[in-house]
């Protein structure tokens, strides 16, 4: 073999060992697996943590929370001092505010009542309680409001209210309450007793439609006497009345209840000749009107932090109690302190969103 052909065949040599490849690396872990294929699944999110699970007795708090509440209600009239428990530390006082607000009556201890409140345009509830002072004496059961002197005679008229009637006491006097009614209709006495910080609406039954009355109809104490009652103007229609007994001479003895304030019936007498008799077919009436909503002011706290919770948010008094649910988004805000405040008719009540 020539030098040339020998130069030749030591440099292909070389050059094969050069491009001899690499032997695959593995780890342990992947030795064994199939190759990947496809294009990569993104990882997901982590979830946020799970709240832990209730205790009996908050299962049975936020049942209250969230419930539409039926039962017994009791009326504040004066925004004082909040607490989370009957016998704990002032959450918050509001100072004696004049107020008229109805509120579901969930317990009772001592001069103390437990309440629930509903935030200012936030979807949250809070229990709280309340003091006995703060709470304005309403009807527990069925009364009938009388003049100051005597009895009235047997066949007079008169005006009865239901538990759920709204009343203001004027004065007491021995066992009798001079009262009116909170939309200022109606005057009279009735036995204190029948007052009570808490009360369950009972509205009086629809009576049996039998005659129409018109508006501005006056209805009588007794036949010719004075007038208990003058029906309001009404446009298109005329006031729902049913007879209690047959003409005495010209006159009718009625009961009226109106079908949108069914708290407040009232018996007298009207002239037999300004009626329509009617049967109860010829029922028609209907409802209207909403409540209205006031915005909160925030005060200092308009520029501080926004939480923003989800509906069914827990909240927390201070000390770790359960006193508080968001029945929707709800926008909160963090005071300097750390709490967060919820927006009531007493004020920003400080709560916490962990126990």
């Amino acid at each position: 073999m020539s030098l040339t052909r020998a130069l030749a065949a030591s440099a292909l040599f070389s050059l094969a060992l050069s491009c001899k490849p690499e032997p695959a690396t593995t780890s342990p872990s992947t030795a064994n697996d199939p190759p990947i294929t496809g294009t990569p699944t993104p990882a997901l999110p982590a979830s946020p943590e799970e709240p832990p699970a209730l205790t009996p007795e908050q299962q049975a708090t936020w049942k209250l929370l969230g419930d539409e509440l039926e039962g017994r209600r009791s009326v504040v009239m004066k925004y004082g001092e909040l607490r989370y428990t009957a016998e704990g530390p002032v959450a918050h006082d509001a100072g004696g505010q004049p107020a008229w607000d109805t509120v579901p009556m969930l317990d009772a201890a001592g001069q103390r009542f437990r309440v629930r409140i509903e935030a200012r345009g936030s979807q949250t509830n809070l229990l709280v309680w309340v003091d006995m002072k703060d709470l304005a004496p309403q009807i527990f059961r069925e009364v009938t409001l009388e003049p100051g002197t005597g009895k009235p005679k047997i066949g007079d008229g008169g005006v009865d209210l239901a538990p759920g009637e709204q009343i203001e006491i004027i004065e007491h006097k021995g066992t009798r309450a001079h009262v009116r009614t909170r939309d200022g209709r109606f005057t009279g006495w009735i036995d204190a007793n029948a007052l009570d910080p808490s009360y369950e609406p009972k509205p009086f039954a629809r009576p049996i439609l039998d005659v129409l009355l018109p508006g501005n109809t006056p209805i009588a104490v007794r036949p010719n006497g004075r007038p208990l009652v003058t029906l309001a103007p009404i446009e298109n229609g005329k006031w729902e009345g049913h007879v209690l007994q047959e003409p005495k001479g010209a006159w009718l003895l009625v009961e009226h209840v109106e079908f949108c304030h069914p708290t407040v019936r009232v018996r007298g007498w009207v002239k037999a000749k300004a009626v329509q008799r009617v049967t109860p077919d010829d029922a028609g009436f209907g409802c209207g009107g909403s409540k209205g909503t006031v915005p909160f002011e925030w005060g200092e706290l308009e520029s501080a932090p926004v939480v923003e919770l989800a509906a069914d948010a827990r909240l927390y008094s201070p000390e770790g109690e359960l006193v508080g649910r968001t029945l929707g988004p709800a926008k909160l805000r963090r005071g300097p302190d750390g709490l967060v405040r919820v927006p009531t008719f007493w004020g920003a009540v400080p709560v916490k969103t962990e126990p």
